[in-house]
């Protein structure tokens, strides 16, 4: 269809940064934060060396004007220290420690998952990063809106909403692959961050969706969420990404309000062949299956028929149908003989395609842009310009295929979790097109 942290309660509390002047330089023997150092146990060095942390924020030296400390965590246990007025948290150490920070102000954030300090490598810089202000309320088609990369933060009031979550949307600007990652600190293992990530558009949520619980630095119980998309530069402006951010604690003294940071980031160029399509025109000669059909003896306008769904008892049986290659058109079948002409909802709705403008393919939330590879815009606008006042058109065998690209796109069916599956419609892979379908009795 047309085609969306936290750390722990110390860790985001508050600090006021004062930025220092004059350009910096690291300091000498910094790590600067490195995913492959070691976090346990301690090295066979005895002598106790200074180990120390730094801030920095947008290139310069930030030294805090309140209580912020800094926190070592090791096999012989945790460690803390106050910045000082100079900047710096020092203590006196032997070993291998995770370096994390407490009293951070609300204002900025930081990943505390990839700093680390060693007897060889004692001194630590941590990067800041401010909290992107975004607009929304959090909520379903009001969410949280994503407009470019950086940090952002989920700050959940209730153990109701941090079990439903929060929305966020994020609709990419550019071409190219992205990721979503959150940045809880997996030391004290008590939450666990989760993202239900689904495609759309602004007004319209898919049915299904992607849960994502893991991907990030995690520990036993903290698993951070990582989700990574692409998108090519066709598919800018038409395709938007929900996350619902929740978590889970395996703790039930949360204090709250409480918040889940997390990061969006570029990642490169898209695989533009992953995602190149094919537009689809229409070969029906429309004027001339109106009189084709008249010449039948058929009233294009169905006038004083019943409408019937192509379902039997919510099952669709392709068996039920046929092709005729003399009329070019799809029927009801009895297996000898062809029976009524079968009609597909073009811009109107139907029992499984429903839309607030109730029309049906044609509403501007319903995307028919890519549909496994094909684009059926035109298509879809062409057909749509010829169904009688039920929006209906007949089955010709270019309809069907769309049908069935859109239904397969979609995920109507999945393995008892599709869209038209949870409504109770059960079918073959091959037979899901009927899903729009109908006929007239009477």
């Amino acid at each position: 269809m047309k085609k969306l942290i936290s750390i722990t309660a110390a860790v985001f509390a508050s600090v006021m940064l004062f930025a220092g002047c004059g350009s910096y330089s690291k300091p000498a023997g910094s790590t600067g934060g490195t995913l492959g150092g070691n976090n346990g146990g301690g090295n066979n060095q005895v002598s106790e060396d200074n180990f120390k942390v730094f801030l920095v924020y947008d290139g310069e030296p930030y030294v805090p004007v309140n209580d912020v400390t800094a926190q070592w965590s090791g096999y012989n246990g945790i460690t803390t220290a106050p910045f000082d007025s100079d900047g710096i948290a020092v203590a006196t150490l032997d070993g291998d420690y995770r370096v994390t920070l407490s009293g951070l102000d609300a204002a900025y954030t930081y990943n505390p998952n990839i700093y680390y300090a060693t007897n060889d490598a004692p001194e630590v810089e941590i990067e800041l990063y401010r909290i992107t202000t975004i607009r929304g309320k959090g909520i379903l088609y009001n969410e949280y809106e994503i407009t470019a990369t950086g940090y952002y933060r989920a700050t959940f009031t209730s153990a109701e909403q941090a079990r439903n979550g929060i929305y966020f949307l994020y609709c990419p600007k550019s071409a190219g692959k992205y990721s979503i990652e959150s940045i809880v600190d997996v030391t004290a293992n008590e939450i666990n961050p989760i993202a239900d990530i689904y495609t759309g558009s602004r007004q319209f949520i898919s049915p299904t969706c992607t849960v994502q619980d893991t991907g990030g630095a995690s520990s036993s119980y903290t698993k951070n969420f990582r989700y990574d998309l692409q998108l090519a530069k066709e598919e800018i402006g038409d395709n938007v990404f929900r996350y619902v951010i929740r978590f889970n604690s395996r703790v039930s003294n949360i204090g709250f309000p409480f918040n889940i940071d997390f990061q969006v980031s570029y990642q490169g160029e898209a695989d533009e062949s992953d995602y190149s399509t094919v537009t689809v025109k229409p070969k029906e000669n429309f004027e001339a299956r109106k009189t084709q059909l008249s010449a039948l003896g058929e009233d294009w306008e169905q006038t004083g028929k019943t409408w019937k769904y192509a379902d039997n008892k919510n099952y669709f049986l392709g068996s039920e149908y046929k092709f005729n290659e003399e009329d070019g058109l799809w029927h009801r079948w009895d297996g000898e003989n062809f029976g009524e002409i079968l009609w597909a909802k073009v811009n109107k709705d139907s029992i499984l395609l429903v839309t607030d403008s109730t029309l049906g393919f044609m509403d501007g939330l319903v995307s028919t842009r890519n549909l496994n590879g094909f684009n059926y815009d035109s298509f879809v606008e062409s057909y749509s310009q010829y169904t009688n006042t039920d929006g209906c058109y007949p089955v010709t065998a270019e309809l069907q295929v769309f049908l069935q690209n859109y239904s397969v796109a979609q995920r109507y069916f999945m393995d008892g979790r599709g869209w038209a599956e949870t409504h109770g419609y059960k079918s073959s892979e091959a037979d899901q097109w009927l899903f729009n379908c109908g006929y007239y009795l009477g």
